[in-house]
């Protein structure tokens, strides 16, 4: 089932700023660009949602049928959201010399590989590779946190 396109709920694009909507849009073509999910099969659309503080993933036909809906619970994925934000929050503070940044970015790193494995194994029916679940964690915590108002959130984006 290879993955045609990705959506984010319409209670979260709706009311999302026009810059929000511009990152989630460059989030998505970074994980359809780069990533492989649900190789084999017909082709699916993945929604994905919040619902609290849990993730959710759901995998449709071309005729909207479901054919896959998972959940990463908050309990498990709430924790890796709020340690990568603040890695980014404290690199945003002002004169942070050279060697604190690079360290600060290394652990940035730590908890992105962490949190794609977590996906990896909580959304294991979606067959991805590891660097598919660091983009699609990317792009979940841009679902969580409005990443367009804080500075250097964007270079996760790039990584």
């Amino acid at each position: 089932m290879p993955v045609a396109d990705v959506r984010i709920d319409d209670a979260l694009w709706e009311p999302a700023s026009r810059l929000r909507r511009a990152e989630w849009r460059t989030l998505i073509a970074d994980l359809l660009d780069e990533a492989t999910f649900l190789a084999a099969g017909p082709r699916v659309h993945l929604r994905l949602a919040v619902r609290g503080k849990a993730a959710e993933v759901i995998a449709m036909t071309d005729s909207g049928e479901a054919v896959l809906a998972l959940e990463v619970a908050a309990e498990r994925l709430g924790p890796l959201v709020e340690e990568y934000m603040a890695i980014v929050r404290t690199m945003a503070a002002d004169e942070l010399g050279p060697a604190r940044l690079e360290a600060l970015d290394m652990a940035k790193k730590v908890v992105h590989d962490k949190a794609a494995r977590l996906l990896g194994e909580e959304l294991a029916a979606l067959a991805g590779e590891h660097e598919g679940y660091r983009r699609l964690f990317s792009l979940v915590v841009s679902l969580f946190v409005d990443t367009t108002r804080l500075p250097l959130t964007h270079r996760h984006a790039m990584r």
